[in-house]
């Protein structure tokens, strides 16, 4: 179950992995689409989820292509960190509904914009320890 901070609604989510279990290590749901549900993982892993019906087209000019299950992610950055490092946090803009942020467990942190390019981050910075 979590909880859109923005809504106060509960979700329950049932997400399969096949083949392979993942350990999710943060999720954020898209402030200004709702339907989006962005998870990190422990691998270093990314997955974006569209939690509702319809098309993408209509809230951004992507080429994402939505799956027949709602429990398949229609994004996977499957190298968005090193596969040694996890997502500690990932959070979308709350400016433009395109771009979000993830910060890993080495101090990196990249950003997207899926406008830009859906599969490589637009920038990154590393924080000094």
């Amino acid at each position: 179950n979590f909880v859109n901070r923005t809504t106060k609604r509960v979700f329950h989510y049932r997400i399969l992995i096949l083949e392979s279990q993942i350990e999710v290590t943060c999720l954020s749901f898209n402030t200004m689409i709702n339907k989006l549900l962005l998870i990190g993982t422990g691998h270093g892993q990314i997955n974006l989820y569209f939690t509702g019906r319809g098309s993408l087209s209509d809230l951004f000019d992507l080429e994402l292509t939505l799956g027949d299950h709602l429990d398949e992610p229609i994004l996977t950055l499957p190298q968005a960190f090193r596969s040694s490092s996890a997502v500690l946090s990932c959070t979308w803009s709350t400016g433009r509904p395109s771009v979000f942020f993830a910060h890993d467990s080495q101090g990196y942190i990249k950003y997207w914009d899926l406008m830009k390019d859906q599969y490589q981050p637009i920038g990154s910075l590393q924080i000094e320890k």
